[in-house]
């Protein structure tokens, strides 16, 4: 619009100048080396305008050969540029798509027109990921980590690679390093707590830990789960430095931030015990025993009181019983407590819905029911037929729980923070053995990603139903004024 008015104005100057020429008309002359040149003031305006529109044009020809070099070479550099810009964007949908030989072709187009911008490095490095060139990834992605705006996706993929390949030292340092760059990065808050936590590094992994609750990245439950682990692997260090009372400080603090944690519950309640506080113990165990019924708790439980007959231990055992009557732990404890009493009959109320619950499903009992049951028919009837048969089911039962590691699946002897096998942080929980398997549909590395199950030794059988009192009310009455205080 501007430029329209600006030409009218002209325009309309030029019709006055040719006007005011018309009414005041006269005569130029110009004498020069002897020539006389004679003409009007009207064709001597003219003359000087096409004179002056020459010398114009000739100048504006001049700079464009002057500058016409440069110009084609920025015209060839934009037209590569952009070449090269679209052979990048094809490759990473090459990538993306799996197309190996694809993506391969379009990354060494991309570095011959581009040469090694960000994004380019970056699709050479994921085309030679995707072909398996481990040797030719690695050197793209330590390329990257020679300019600052690619350094931490550098470190990403060198961090990817070494988890792959199992080198855990190289993916802690990468871990590291990517962490002074992006302080807040979620993903590699998350990554880095697994690292420090697999190499034992628990004072690391404790404050990676807080630095991701501060962000607000975890589940508060998921959050107390892992200090609880991590807390519970500080304090097994202190013990095995014969820090005791540092250990079982550490221990009380992780069998706090997670009651249902069964190893935090026995270790907290075997040092409350050597330091002579049984009622402490006592109450750890009980805590657990309410969230999670386990074997272990019950068996430490009882043992505070070593001197216990086994009429006596079968009375004060009543205080777990009530606090899980139905479960299958109280019912198997209870049983092997009443055989050991000579309650023949009681034990057999306890197991019988057991072995009832495993017989719907056209499966023999566990183990661990086979061999109390032998024990129960030899106690009250001596060697017989009856006890072979059960000694026999014992070698065709389904075997009795165990720790194991959802992530190697394979059984180990004790609990410890991380796999003795695989070395995956809070992998291991109490099942039956062979059934510590990640299952085939969970997504890759769930045993690293997510908490394991508390330990808690889970109904393997449906409930079974309600049983009986194993007595009348006076025996009820009589058997909790001899149960005692968890004091004595």
């Amino acid at each position: 619009m501007a430029r329209a008015i600006a030409v009218f104005v002209l325009l309309g100057l030029a019709a006055l100048l040719a006007a005011w020429l018309a009414d005041h008309p006269g005569d130029v002359a110009i004498d020069w080396q002897g020539w006389r040149i004679e003409t009007s003031v009207a064709v001597a305006a003219i003359v000087l305008a096409l004179m002056a529109f020459g010398l114009a044009a000739g100048y504006r020809f001049w700079l464009w050969l002057r500058r016409a070099p440069a110009s084609i070479t920025r015209a060839r550099a934009a037209g590569r540029e952009r070449r090269g810009y679209d052979a990048l964007a094809e490759g990473l949908v090459a990538v993306a798509a799996g197309d190996v030989g694809e993506a391969r072709r379009l990354a060494q187009r991309t570095e011959v027109l581009l040469g090694s911008p960000p994004l380019a490095l970056l699709l050479s490095a994921q085309s030679a990921q995707l072909s398996g060139d481990e040797v030719a990834t690695e050197h793209h992605f330590k390329a990257m980590l020679e300019k600052p705006e690619t350094e931490f996706l550098g470190l990403r993929g060198l961090l990817v690679q070494a988890s792959r390949q199992g080198d855990r030292q190289a993916a802690l340092k990468y871990a590291r390093r990517a962490h002074a760059l992006k302080p807040q990065s979620p993903w590699l808050l998350d990554t880095l707590f697994s690292l420090q936590a697999e190499a034992g590094l628990w004072g690391e992994a404790e404050a990676t830990l807080t630095a991701a609750q501060r962000q607000q990245t975890l589940d508060p439950a998921l959050a107390r789960r892992r200090r609880a682990v991590t807390l519970l692997g500080q304090a097994q260090d202190s013990e095995r430095q014969g820090q005791a009372r540092q250990a079982a400080k550490l221990a009380a603090s992780a069998h706090d931030a997670a009651p249902d944690l069964v190893p935090a519950a026995l270790m907290t309640a075997r040092l409350a015990a050597a330091a002579g506080q049984a009622r402490k113990a006592s109450k750890t165990l009980e805590r657990t025993w309410r969230e999670t019924p386990h074997p272990e708790l019950a068996a430490t439980w009882l043992a505070l009181w070593p001197g216990d007959d086994a009429a006596r231990r079968l009375r004060r055992f009543r205080r777990l019983e009530e606090a899980q009557p139905e479960h299958r732990e109280c019912r198997l404890a209870l049983a092997d407590l009443q055989v050991a009493a000579r309650r023949f009959d009681q034990a057999r109320q306890e197991l019988d819905p057991l072995i009832a619950a495993a017989e719907s499903q056209n499966a023999l009992p566990e183990t661990r029911i086979c061999r109390l049951m032998a024990s129960l028919e030899e106690a009250e009837n001596g060697q017989s037929e009856i006890v072979r048969d059960w000694l026999v089911k014992i070698e065709t039962a389904p075997p009795e729980a165990t720790w194991g590691c959802h992530g190697c699946g394979r059984p180990v002897a004790e609990w410890t923070p991380n796999c003795s096998h695989c070395g995956a942080f809070d992998s291991l929980h109490w099942a039956p053995l062979g059934a510590h398997r990640v299952p085939t549909d969970a997504p890759p590395g769930s045993h690293r990603s997510f908490p394991a199950e508390s330990g808690v030794a889970a109904p393997l059988t449906p409930a079974a139903p309600a049983r009986p009192a194993p007595g009348g009310a006076s025996e009820r009455q009589q058997d909790k004024i001899d149960a005692g205080s968890p004091a004595e």
